[in-house]
């Protein structure tokens, strides 16, 4: 019963975008994304981490990408060379798992 429940959630042919993916909530996010069959684009501020975690993932056999940069600079975002391919293909789901620092008193 279980595999019939799941077979209803697979992303094959799909693109999932995982910002904050590199460790912690965002990491299980895509190793969950990447066994129901998405290739996955993890997005995180650490080069190491993100190598690491790509090499965690490449064991589902999906098509494992990273990019390295701070998702509060849109400059930064702007000037990526490859966003195109992944806004005009495959892109089904964009997880927003990214930290915040409020310097304001509440």
């Amino acid at each position: 019963m279980e595999n019939i429940r799941m077979e209803k959630f697979r992303l094959d042919n799909k693109i999932s975008m995982v910002t904050g993916g590199s460790k912690g909530i965002g990491f299980e996010i895509a190793k969950a994304l990447a066994e129901v069959g998405s290739d996955i684009v993890l997005v995180a501020r650490d080069k190491t981490n993100l190598d690491r975690a790509r090499e965690e993932l490449a064991g589902t056999g999906r098509n494992i990408r990273t990019r390295s940069f701070n998702m509060s600079a849109v400059e930064e975002i702007d000037e990526r060379q490859d966003h195109r391919y992944i806004w005009h293909h495959r892109l089904l789901i964009l997880s927003p798992v990214t930290s915040c620092t409020w310097t304001a008193a509440f």
